[in-house]
């Protein structure tokens, strides 16, 4: 298993992925991004409920690593650009829940792999920038789609032409991190995964899943799928014994 990369297993079902390209701010090569992949692909596998992104106090990641991005052939660029799509997509379909544990800089895909997390915590020292346009690029893994949904449309807007950077308190403000600390992005991310994890699997699951595909169906269709998801938990006996015993109590 590549160096690049670690997997730590800080509690019962739930996996810490570290990068571990310090030298390198932690960019991204194409065999990071397919253990991230993979990772994604293997959570219900594993048992993993939750997962934890993480990097070192320098650098969440700096993105993609744009030394080889430059030497990579056409074909081969084509296929490493699209490694961020195809990753986006196996977050969404992965039934664990992401935290982005942010601490240093989150740029360029570094913001977009962040972007992709269901929660993000930063560290007071914590910076945000797309980035992309700097080095003559797009963002990739669907940003432009993403991001706008995340922060509205003119913050995102500010951020991908103007190449904004933002610190952890604004990052905050504008609805794009969870919360801002002064300790360890890492502890609070196992806290809440701890949290996270006490709920029932299936209501834990089937609440993701409501708000992922809420960002591409229509308030009926979510409406939809909240009652027939309900109706659908409340009749297993997995979930509901454990209501009645805390509401007899």
């Amino acid at each position: 298993m590549s160096d690049q990369v670690t997997f730590i297993h800080p509690v019962d079902s739930v996996l810490h992925i570290k990068l571990n390209r310090p030298e390198k701010l932690n960019a991204l090569t194409a065999e990071i991004l397919d253990q991230l992949i993979s990772a994604a692909h293997n959570c219900e596998l594993q048992g993993i409920r939750c997962v934890i992104l993480s990097g070192d106090q320098r650098a969440f990641s700096a993105g993609g690593d744009i030394v080889s991005i430059l030497e990579k052939s056409t074909t081969e660029l084509e296929a490493y650009l699209y490694k961020y799509a195809e990753l986006d997509d196996a977050i969404s379909k992965s039934d664990a829940v992401w935290i982005a544990a942010v601490e240093g800089l989150a740029y360029g895909g570094g913001m977009e792999i962040a972007s992709m997390c269901d929660l993000r915590i930063a560290s007071k020292g914590a910076t945000f920038c797309v980035a992309d346009i700097e080095v003559g690029a797009l963002p990739t893994g669907g940003l432009t789609w993403l991001l706008p949904r995340l922060i509205g449309p003119t913050k995102a807007t500010s951020m991908i032409l103007a190449n904004e950077v933002i610190v952890a308190d604004e990052a905050m403000r504008i609805g794009f991190v969870t919360e801002v600390i002064d300790s360890s992005t890492i502890d609070r991310a196992i806290e809440i995964a701890r949290k996270l994890i006490a709920f029932d699997p299936q209501a834990l699951v089937a609440n993701r899943r409501a708000i992922r595909e809420s960002m591409h169906n229509s308030k009926g269709q979510a409406q939809d799928f909240e009652v027939n998801k309900s109706i659908e938990l409340l009749r297993t006996n997995a979930i509901r014994q454990p209501l009645i015993n805390r509401f007899l109590k």
